[in-house]
């Protein structure tokens, strides 16, 4: 299995990809918020060989900031996490900074942990947050 952390803000998004052993399997990504940013995404996870099947993103649910990226990764199994549930997660490890790079990378090994909570969504309605995925 893959894990794609994802933190996103106004004006662009990063990316901590980590595999099965909680390696990251390339640098930190960022790309803008844009339709084009979210085209590359799916390009570089397709560049990088990571099938749908066997690759888990998680989106905080920041705002409505998450809800286009959401929609665009249609097709991959995309985790919603409660921003209270990471920023738990972010003091359990001791992470001291709080930048996008460091975001990313929490989002990633919570998914990797098996604790994130699940969510049920629709960009047409609110999110509902449930048990284990």
């Amino acid at each position: 299995m893959y894990y794609l952390g994802i933190d996103i803000s106004k004006k662009s998004f990063t990316v901590s990809v980590l595999d099965e052993e909680g390696e990251a399997i390339t640098k930190f990504l960022t790309f803008p918020c844009t339709r084009k940013g979210m085209e590359k995404l799916v390009d570089k996870i397709s560049s990088l060989k990571l099938e749908k099947d066997k690759t888990v993103i998680g989106i905080e649910a920041t705002g409505n900031l998450w809800e286009n990226l959401y929609s665009f990764l249609e097709g991959y199994r995309v985790i919603i996490l409660n921003p209270y549930q990471t920023r738990k997660y972010h003091q359990l490890l001791s992470k001291k900074a709080k930048t996008d790079k460091v975001d990313s990378l929490v989002i990633a090994g919570l998914l990797r942990s098996k604790e994130a909570l699940a969510s049920s969504c629709s960009v047409k309605k609110k999110c509902k947050f449930s048990g284990s995925w």
